[in-house]
C-alpha cells in the first residue's frame, strides 16, 4: 500500500477548503519541508497500525476488536455452537416449580420433585448441542433433561432476551417397561416400636445410643430411643398426626394394635422423583400405585422462563466461529 495517495488526499484536503501551501507567502522552504514529514510519518504509522491488525486477525482467524464497547455481543443473535450463560424457571400449566437455576421464595407453589439451588448463578449451555449418548441404565438427571431441551431454545436469541418455551419430550424408547415401570402398596405399614441390636444403631447413625435421642426410620415417622440395652436399642415411634405428607401423595394415618398403617391419596398424573429421575403416576387403584419413569419429563409439559445472560467475568456471548 502507497503512502501518496493518502497524502495527495490530505494535500488536496478534499473534505474542506483547498490547501494552497506552496502559494501562500508566508511559509518558507524548510517549513514546508516539517510539514510535509510530520504528515508523511502520521500516515506511516497509521499504515503500521492497519498492517498489524489485519496480521493478527490473520492469524487467530478472528475479527480483532478495537475497543470494548458497551453494546458489543448484545446485537448480535446466539447461534449454534455458541456457548451462553442461561437462567430458567419452570414450572406446570397449573403452576407448580419443578425446576429453577435461582433460589425460588418459601411461598412460591413448589412440586415435591422440585430440587433447591444450592446457589444463585446462572448455567452454561452451548446451543443446540446433540444430546450425549447415554449407556444402558444410566440416566440423565431431570435438571439436565431441561437443560439440553433449553439449549436449542437459545438459538437466535440475544443476550439478556428473556423468552417463554414450552418443552415436552416423548418416552424413551430404551426404557422398558419391565426396567423403568414400577408397583407400589398404596397401604404402607410403619411400626410403633422398634428393636435394633445396639453394633447395628451404632453403625446406622454413627453415635452411642442414649435415651430420649431422635431416630429417623422414615422422615415422615420420627422415632426416639426410649431405652438402651448391653445388646440392643428400643426406638419408639409416636403417631405424628391423622394426615402426612408423602412423595406419592397425602398419607392418611390409622393405628392398629401393633402398627401404623398409612393409606395414601395419591392420584394419577402427579409427578414423583426417585433419585435424578422424575416420573409420573401412572394409575392408582384400591390397592396398587403404578409408576412411570419411561418419558425423561414424567409426561409433563413445562413452561420455563428463560434468560441468555452474559458470559462469564461479564464477557459477551462467546462464539464458537469468533464472530
Amino acid at each position: 500500500m502507497s503512502l501518496q495517495p493518502l497524502l495527495s488526499a490530505w494535500n488536496r484536503n478534499e473534505t474542506g477548503p483547498k490547501m494552497e501551501c506552496a502559494a501562500e507567502p508566508t511559509l518558507s522552504k524548510w517549513r514546508r519541508k516539517i510539514l510535509m514529514s510530520k504528515l508523511r510519518k502520521s500516515g506511516l504509522v497509521v499504515l503500521l497500525f492497519a498492517i498489524v491488525l489485519l496480521c493478527a486477525s490473520v492469524g487467530t482467524g478472528k475479527a480483532v476488536q478495537l475497543a470494548d464497547s458497551p453494546d458489543s455481543g448484545k446485537d448480535r443473535v446466539v447461534q449454534p455452537a455458541d456457548v451462553v450463560d442461561i437462567r430458567f424457571l419452570c414450572k406446570l400449566p397449573t403452576g407448580e416449580i419443578v425446576a429453577a437455576t435461582d433460589p425460588v421464595a418459601e411461598d412460591q407453589p413448589k412440586l415435591s420433585v422440585f430440587l433447591r439451588s444450592g446457589k444463585e448463578a446462572p448455567v452454561s449451555v452451548t446451543a443446540a448441542a446433540p444430546f450425549p449418548e447415554q449407556q444402558a441404565m444410566k440416566e440423565m438427571a431431570f435438571e439436565d433433561e431441561i437443560i439440553y431441551r433449553l439449549a436449542d431454545s437459545v438459538v437466535g436469541m440475544k443476550e439478556g432476551e428473556k423468552r417463554e418455551v414450552r418443552l415436552a419430550a416423548q418416552d424413551i424408547p430404551t426404557r422398558s417397561e419391565r426396567d423403568y415401570v414400577a408397583q407400589l402398596s398404596r397401604i404402607r405399614k410403619r411400626p410403633k416400636e422398634m428393636k435394633m441390636p445396639l453394633g447395628n444403631y451404632q453403625a446406622r447413625t454413627g453415635k452411642t445410643p442414649e435415651v430420649g435421642q431422635a431416630f429417623a426410620y422414615d422422615p415422615a415417622f420420627p422415632g426416639r430411643v426410649q431405652a438402651v440395652t448391653e445388646e440392643e436399642v428400643v426406638i419408639r415411634f409416636p403417631k405424628p398426626g391423622d394426615v402426612i405428607q408423602t412423595p406419592l401423595g397425602p398419607g392418611h394415618v390409622r393405628e392398629t394394635e401393633e402398627n401404623y398403617e398409612i393409606e395414601i391419596e395419591a392420584r394419577k398424573g402427579t409427578l414423583v422423583r426417585a433419585g435424578q429421575m422424575v416420573g409420573r403416576i401412572a394409575g392408582v387403584d384400591d390397592k396398587v400405585i403404578t409408576l412411570d419413569f419411561r418419558n425423561p419429563l414424567g409426561g409433563a409439559t413445562l413452561i420455563c422462563d428463560l434468560t441468555v445472560e452474559k458470559g462469564a467475568n461479564e464477557k459477551p456471548i462467546v462464539s464458537a466461529t469468533g464472530k
